[in-house]
């Protein structure tokens, strides 16, 4: 299973778009037939419906107990990855898992890091 990390945090409208450009990225994964895992894509209209908190740090807990499950992680680079502190939390647990991590622009198509955007 790949976990799918990306920025998220922001205005109502900021997380719907990148909600949006998520769901993309995991359908492409999907089409392709691999088995994507996203956070953002399982539990984003539920933290709307509901009136969830939408930190990383309330998510937390939740989002590491499926990266365990993970055989690797891919970082979606939209604007604002790099600075995410989400997206931060999620490489550090990679990196301790020991997890493999790549990189992918909003169309899944890869970044080497020569060219990963700020």
């Amino acid at each position: 299973m790949i976990y799918l990390a990306a920025p998220y945090s922001g205005t109502s409208q900021q997380q719907h778009t990148r909600y949006l450009a998520i769901n993309k990225v995991f359908a492409i994964l999907c089409d392709s037939g691999e088995i994507p895992f996203s956070p953002i894509s399982m539990c984003h209209q539920a933290a709307f419906d509901y009136e969830m908190p939408k930190d990383a740090a309330w998510w937390a807990t939740f989002n590491l107990a499926y990266m365990r499950l993970c055989s690797s992680m891919i970082i979606i680079c939209l604007p604002g990855w790099a600075k995410s502190k989400g997206v931060a939390l999620e490489l550090e647990w990679a990196n301790y898992l020991s997890i493999p991590v790549s990189y992918v622009d909003q169309d899944n198509n890869p970044l080497h890091c020569d060219d990963l955007p700020a």
